[in-house]
């Protein structure tokens, strides 16, 4: 299951103070975080929607809704011109509100497809998942990422969870040869839990090639997993706990 990130611990001097020199960066002209506010609970709200019209549209075209087990018969059903519109929210979780209503009340819908999140914790939690990884990309932009321009992923939300339980001991390390074990243990956990909710449904396969190929490098080399490790944090830790500190700030 996707990792749940707890509330964030403000008495943490060293959360705090990664939390202050980020804001003091990205928001210098926004010092009262107004209007950063609005847009990062919009950004939340939009991320958080997207792997529910995924599986949605995912469990309609298995055939067992009845009204279409393709892209383009279920367009038809839905009066659409062409079936783009079912392509996007296949791929990217974007739907317009008269599809989505159409769907949900579909005189056919299974009685075990139920918008309550309630039963569906999986689904729950990856879409807490996404709505974090969404609003990290924009906490961060604008910010000098040292260089990289690759998104914030699954695998990075992860891992860097994973960075977060061992903290204390990844921050104290003595030497090189400490830290690539514990990145060694960070990577293990990670695979063993959550590879089948890193591997999505809806990546194309060229996705799915370079998560794999990541995952066994990871897993495989060592020193690349503690290169991988202290990249992820050079260039993350910023607009990672600076989204995490302000999650609890909003009522999303």
């Amino acid at each position: 299951m996707p990792t749940n990130l707890p509330p964030i611990d403000k008495t943490n001097p060293y959360l705090r103070a990664v939390y202050d020199e980020f804001r003091d960066r990205r928001f210098r002209d926004d010092p009262t975080l107004d209007r950063h506010r609005f847009k990062f609970k919009q950004t939340l709200r939009k991320g958080n929607c997207k792997p529910f019209v995924r599986h949605l549209v995912r469990d309609v075209l298995t055939g067992r809704w009845k009204i279409g087990s393709s892209q383009t018969e279920l367009a038809f059903w839905l009066g659409l011109e062409d079936s783009s519109g079912i392509s996007t929210a296949q791929r990217w979780g974007t739907i317009s509100t008269e599809i989505l209503i159409q769907l949900l009340t579909c005189p056919t819908r299974p009685v075990d497809w139920d918008p309550n999140l309630d039963d569906k914790l999986d689904l729950a939690s990856e879409m807490d998942r996404n709505a974090f990884i969404y609003a990290v990309a924009y906490s961060a932009y604008g910010v000098d990422q040292k260089g990289n321009d690759s998104r914030f992923s699954e695998l990075d939300y992860e891992l860097f969870c994973g960075l977060l339980k061992r903290l204390r001991d990844w921050t104290v390390a003595n030497g090189r040869d400490v830290q690539q074990s514990i990145a060694t243990e960070i990577v293990k956990a990670v695979v063993k839990s959550d590879a089948d909710y890193l591997l999505r449904p809806w990546y194309t396969k060229d996705e799915r090639i370079s998560l794999n190929r990541s995952l066994h490098l990871l897993q495989d080399d060592s020193a690349h997993a503690l290169d991988y490790l202290r990249s992820l944090q050079c260039n993350w830790e910023g607009p990672f706990i600076f989204t995490w500190w302000e999650r609890d700030e909003v009522n999303w």
